[in-house]
């Protein structure tokens, strides 16, 4: 059907794994980004993408990639703290319908920032900080997050 309303298609596994290597064939090739890995779990349906960056602009062009965007700002930074600023183009049929919805309500986003500093705050209540302060981890529904990106915004203090 057509994009007013009707089937939204859904990747199969070697459509996402395909994804997941071409991202990471792209991600390797830039600039400032090193040590990427990819992994895929079907039977949770997980995908985690790791990677080092040299600096923000290395992060940023990465993570635009992912979804061809351009010039985007995921993350900003200054001495102090570390901003994950959230957008997930998600088209609103697929927020709407209400058979995706349950699907979308049980599954989860989660997002781990691990620095070399300690970290001294959060500014998102649903973060947790870690015994030794080095890293955030942050959950939260992917259906929550789809209405309402900013569920995963975060500005995280670090030590000076």
């Amino acid at each position: 059907m057509d994009g007013r309303g009707g089937w939204v298609k859904i990747p199969n596994e070697q459509e996402i794994t395909k994804k997941l290597e071409d991202f990471k064939a792209k991600a390797l090739k830039m600039e400032g980004i090193t040590n990427v890995t990819t992994k895929t779990d079907f039977d949770q349906y997980m995908f985690i993408i790791k990677l080092n960056y040299a600096n923000l602009k290395a992060l940023n062009a990465v993570v635009n990639t992912i979804n061809n965007q351009s010039n985007q700002i995921h993350f900003s930074s200054n001495a102090k703290s570390f901003e994950r600023i959230a957008s997930y183009p998600v088209p609103e049929k697929i927020v709407k319908d209400p058979k995706k919805k349950e699907d979308l309500e049980a599954a989860s986003i989660i997002a781990i920032y691990t620095f070399d500093k300690d970290i001294q705050a959060v500014a998102n209540p649903n973060s947790k900080i870690s015994q030794n302060k080095k890293t955030v981890f942050l959950k939260q529904s992917m259906y929550s997050v789809l209405k309402k990106s900013a569920l995963m915004n975060n500005t995280i203090q670090l030590t000076p």
